[in-house]
C-alpha cells in the first residue's frame, strides 16, 4: 500500500492513519456510537521506520497513530483518558516503542505508561519494544523497563501476524 494513498490527519507532530475500508472492521459498520479512535500507537524517531511499521500493521487492517518520541506517546494516552471520543473509547489495542529517541526513549517511556496503566487499568496495551538492536542486553532493558515483547528492525509481516495471534489483537 502506498502511503500517498492513506487517509491521514497530522496532530501536532504527531500522524493519524485511518483503517482501510474493510467488512471486517468495526470502524466501518456505521455505527456512530462506536469508537473511532487509532488503534495502533507507534513511537519512533525515525519516519521511515514509521512509515514501514504503518504499512504492515495497515495491511491488516488497522488504524495507526504514530508520535517521534515518548514524550508525545505519553500524552497521546493522557490525551484519549481526559478525553475519550465516546463513552466506550477503545484503549490502544498495541504500542510499539522505538528504543532509542530523543526526548523521551522507550525504556522511560514504557515505565511512565506502565505507572498511567495502573492508575487506569481499562487503557492497558502490550507495549512492544521495535529496535534495530539485537543483542541481549537490550532486550533484558525493554523487559526491565516494562514492554511486552521485543521485534527487530525490519519487523517483518510474519513477526506482525505472530504479534497479533499472541496478544489478540484482531478485530
Amino acid at each position: 500500500v502506498s502511503n500517498k494513498f492513506l487517509a491521514t490527519k497530522r496532530v501536532s507532530s504527531r500522524r493519524i492513519i485511518d483503517q482501510p475500508n474493510s467488512n471486517k472492521s468495526k470502524q466501518n459498520t456505521g455505527n456512530m456510537n462506536e469508537c473511532k479512535c487509532p488503534q495502533i500507537l507507534i513511537v519512533d524517531d525515525d519516519s521511515f521506520n514509521i512509515i514501514a511499521l504503518e504499512n504492515l500493521l495497515y495491511s491488516f487492517g488497522f488504524s495507526i497513530e504514530s508520535c517521534f518520541n515518548g514524550q508525545e506517546a505519553v500524552q497521546a494516552i493522557l490525551e484519549r483518558i481526559s478525553s475519550p471520543c465516546k463513552a466506550d473509547c477503545q484503549p490502544y489495542k498495541a504500542i510499539f516503542l522505538d528504543c532509542n529517541m530523543p526526548v523521551m526513549d522507550g525504556y522511560e517511556c514504557a515505565k511512565k505508561l506502565r505507572a498511567l496503566f495502573e492508575e487506569y487499568p481499562t487503557y492497558k496495551a502490550p507495549l512492544i519494544a521495535c529496535t534495530a538492536y539485537v543483542n541481549n542486553r537490550e532486550k533484558e532493558m525493554a523487559k526491565e523497563s516494562g514492554m511486552d515483547d521485543y521485534c527487530t528492525k525490519p519487523v517483518s509481516k510474519q513477526k506482525i501476524q505472530d504479534l497479533i495471534r499472541k496478544f489478540d489483537l484482531s478485530h
